[in-house]
């Protein structure tokens, strides 16, 4: 019983040893870890001093090893800092961008909408302006001329003011063939202002007779070209155009030269020469009176001139003319074919040679 006691005694000290070891040892080994632990924080302390150093003097140094975990750390942490810092600022710029554009496409929006009203009320006052055309009149002028006026009546009775008004004028026959022009321009015509203006178109009728001769001896319709333009509210351009026909009367409509006869008396001491008529015709359908001298030529078939006439003319409006024309002809050269060259000659106009056949 003793034996058991003392041994039991034994055990019972030598587990109370290894257990004071044990704690002693782990006491220890706490020691230890603080003291790591301390050394540590002097040497990342060292570190931080030594970074600070250098981001004061502007040099960089290399982190010792003992230390690199907690390096690591803290500029983990300043890049977990930096991402965090730099994403609103991303966004932000995005979001600056997106009220930039947005900005702007309300600000173009509005531009529309002002420029789409401002166009529509300026186009819609344009059925307020009126345009009233007089009575086609033609003159002749001083010059022999032909003018044909154009009273036109102007009231604008829209929102806005008209500005650059013109209304030009083409005259062309039935080729296409350009005889005259003509513009008349009004600068400005302010809301509810009437402005009376008169167009006019001049061109040389000689020139043109010269030039068109199927307006001398063929009526005819001459095609008229109007043609609007103005600036409604001084910025949108209007344009408007019309054809008008105008007729023309020829003035030699139908002219006729008849075959030479010989009238079977002599013209002459000699005997070789004689005198004869040729009947010529024609009609004045121009607005204008016709008066002048015609002279007639007579050839034979081998182009020589065999004899000559005039006769003087003065035929108002819409009246005939017929008249036999006395010719002296050389008789031996007279053939029964050839041609006359007419010559007529006005106040006018002056055309010629007209070349006419006969047989």
């Amino acid at each position: 019983m003793d034996r058991l006691t003392h041994h039991d005694k034994r055990r019972h000290n030598h587990s109370t040893r290894s257990t004071k070891t044990n704690c002693n040892s782990s006491e220890a080994s706490r020691t230890a870890t603080a003291d790591k632990e301390t050394e540590r924080e002097k040497a990342g302390e060292r570190t931080g001093k030594t970074r600070k150093q250098a981001e004061r003097t502007g040099r960089h140094r290399h982190t010792p090893r003992r230390s690199h975990c907690i390096s690591s750390a803290k500029s983990r942490k300043k890049h977990e800092a930096v991402i965090i810092l730099r994403i609103p600022l991303k966004w932000g710029k995005r979001a600056l961008m997106k009220v930039a554009i947005r900005t702007i496409s309300i600000s173009s929006a509005f531009l529309w909408v002002f420029l789409i009203a401002y166009a529509a009320s300026a186009i819609f006052s344009v059925k307020d302006f009126q345009l009233t055309f007089g009575t086609l009149q033609t003159s002749i002028s001083a010059e022999n001329e032909i003018v044909f006026v154009l009273p036109i009546t102007i009231v604008n009775k829209g929102f806005y003011d008209i500005s650059d008004f013109n209304i030009s004028t083409e005259i062309m026959d039935e080729q296409e063939f350009m005889l005259a022009r003509g513009s008349t321009p009004v600068p400005l015509i302010g809301t509810g202002q009437t402005v009376n203006a008169t167009h006019q178109v001049k061109f040389k009728i000689d020139e043109t007779l010269n030039s068109s001769t199927r307006l001398l001896f063929d009526d005819t319709d001459l095609r008229l070209t109007q043609t609007f333009s103005m600036k409604a509210a001084e910025t949108i351009p209007v344009q408007a155009s019309s054809n008008v026909s105008l007729p023309w009367g020829a003035p030699l409509h139908n002219f006729t030269v008849g075959t030479f006869q010989v009238s079977g008396e002599s013209a002459g001491h000699d005997g070789d020469h004689v005198e004869g008529v040729v009947p010529v015709s024609f009609e004045n359908h121009a607005f204008f009176r016709l008066n002048g001298t015609l002279q007639l030529r007579l050839y034979n078939n081998v182009n020589v001139l065999v004899g000559t006439g005039q006769a003087s003319f003065d035929i108002p409006h819409n009246a005939d003319y017929h008249q036999d024309l006395m010719v002296d002809v050389l008789m031996q050269h007279v053939t029964t074919n050839g041609h006359y060259e007419v010559f007529v000659e006005t106040s006018m106009f002056n055309v010629g040679p007209l070349v006419v056949p006969y047989a």
